[in-house]
């Protein structure tokens, strides 16, 4: 037997076609090559595995029993050059899969609590692990493919991630319902000076506060007296106090401690928050299914957008 190293993908059609055509001529036909092109490569495979493969008969051709011996190999590796590069279809209703998602506590309970409510309850087959990461380190492990997706401001999102934006979110002044700040019609340039503030600056999702930086941008002296770990402690942490917070308007809306609310008394621009993932998952089907199903949960949930100020 020759070198079968040699063989190439036509060679391998040319010989399973007549196996189930039993005809050169029908193989040719078949595979839109000349008759003679189709028994030129039939003499090599002959030499190859040093077999005639194929014998006349009256009505076309017969695989002789190497032929039919080789058939089924033959076609396990025509199968798996046609599938190569091919990747199974994800089925969530009937397979194990864990996602991970990098987000901060805002995006926790403003996106994915819901959406798990919502989408996640009819795929019980489903896990998702969130994580509360610096930036860096998510970007590391999105690299590595120990986490599918992050959910952050867009602000601060690295421009080698792809990015999808997913919310947009009003800021808001934030202050205590009993304080004596609340009961002012409106909240000035200079109460954001004169007063202190508690912070989401000690946030570890991103790389920076985006309102501190605003503030910078806007020439605002803030007297930060309190900075804590995520913005869900922030309305509990402004009870009792006369201290003001600059909140995304929806987290004061679902707030369980009570709040006031007043428009921003300068320019601010809202907080952007995209969905960010690596490259190397982007047709992955388990994590498209997973962006596709978050998009289009956010893109139809009736959310409440009536202005808390």
């Amino acid at each position: 037997m020759a070198d079968i190293s040699s063989l190439d993908y036509r060679q391998l059609r040319v010989f399973d076609t007549p196996i189930e055509e039993r005809s050169v001529t029908k193989t040719a036909q078949r595979m839109g090559l000349t008759q003679p092109t189709v028994s030129a490569v039939l003499k090599n495979l002959r030499l190859v595995f040093d077999d005639a493969l194929f014998v006349r008969e009256q009505r076309g051709v017969t695989p002789t029993v190497k032929a039919e011996f080789l058939a089924p190999q033959v076609r396990d590796v025509l199968f798996r050059i046609e599938t190569l590069g091919s990747e199974p279809d994800f089925d969530p209703a009937h397979q194990d899969r864990q996602f991970s998602i990098v987000a901060r506590d805002f995006a926790q309970v403003i996106v994915i609590a819901p959406f798990i409510a919502n989408v996640l309850k009819d795929y019980p087959r489903i896990h998702i692990a969130i994580h509360a990461l610096p930036m860096a380190e998510a970007v590391e492990r999105m690299a590595s493919g120990a986490v599918d997706l992050a959910i952050s401001s867009l602000r601060y999102a690295p421009e080698r991630l792809k990015q999808r934006l997913i919310l947009k979110e009003r800021y808001v002044c934030a202050v205590a319902a009993g304080s004596a700040l609340a009961q002012q019609t409106t909240l000035t340039r200079q109460d954001l000076e004169t007063h202190s503030h508690v912070s989401a600056s000690a946030l570890s999702m991103t790389v920076g506060d985006p309102v501190n930086d605003l503030f910078k941008t806007a020439g605002i002296r803030r007297d930060v007296r309190v900075a804590v770990d995520g913005y869900l402690l922030v309305p509990r942490m402004l009870q009792g106090t006369e201290f003001i917070a600059i909140l995304p308007e929806s987290l004061v809306r679902t707030s369980y401690f009570p709040l006031r609310a007043f428009p921003m008394p300068v320019e601010f621009p809202d907080l952007h928050m995209a969905l960010l993932w690596n490259g190397r998952v982007h047709n992955e089907p388990g994590n498209c299914w997973l962006r596709e199903q978050l998009i289009r949960f956010l893109d139809e949930r009736a959310v409440d957008r009536t202005p808390v100020c």
